[in-house]
């Protein structure tokens, strides 16, 4: 009787040992990517905030300036007048 061989693997040791290690880099620049992509959400949201302030910060010293300017042109007409 002959005797049956035992098959073959299908792949070598080595090419898990390669597909092992390219997982385990896709996976870590993955995590990179997730985690680049959530700061950098962040800090849009943090500038968006800071414009905003900045803004509002602007528009009450105008609102002052402005009230300033009022009042000042409002004493000139009367010193015109009286």
């Amino acid at each position: 009787m002959s005797r049956l061989m035992d098959p073959q693997p299908k792949f070598l040791p080595e090419w898990r040992l390669a597909n092992q290690i390219h997982y385990g880099s896709a996976e870590a620049e993955r995590s990179r990517s997730e985690r680049l992509t959530a700061e950098s959400k962040r800090r849009i949201e943090e500038s968006g905030m800071a414009a905003k302030r900045m803004q509002q910060d602007v528009n009450k010293r105008l609102g002052k300036a402005t009230s300033i300017n009022r009042d000042h042109n409002r004493i000139r007409s009367c010193q015109s007048s009286g």
